[in-house]
């Protein structure tokens, strides 16, 4: 029964796909001039590793390497919880 099954949920290709757009519209409205009415700021669009190391960069301040990057499921490695 997929209902209760114990597979993660995947995103839609539609929800994929807009919310790959809304960042790429967001990127670039951000690089308008200013004299054009934007905000002329320099803004790059990150993988979800990447994103996820810049996080953590920011809330926890032990040494850790700067090529961390966290293991999501299906990755090789990876694990999931478990049971208690």
């Amino acid at each position: 029964n997929d209902t209760f099954s114990q597979s993660i949920a995947q995103p839609s290709n539609l929800l994929v796909t807009r919310h790959k757009s809304m960042v790429e519209n967001l990127v670039k409205d951000l690089s308008v001039e200013i004299n054009t009415g934007g905000t002329y700021l320099l803004a790059n669009t990150l993988t979800v590793r990447e994103a996820a190391n810049m996080v953590r960069r920011v809330f926890d301040h032990t040494d850790f390497p700067s090529t961390w990057a966290p293991r999501f499921l299906g990755d090789k490695g990876a694990m999931g919880a478990s049971p208690v």
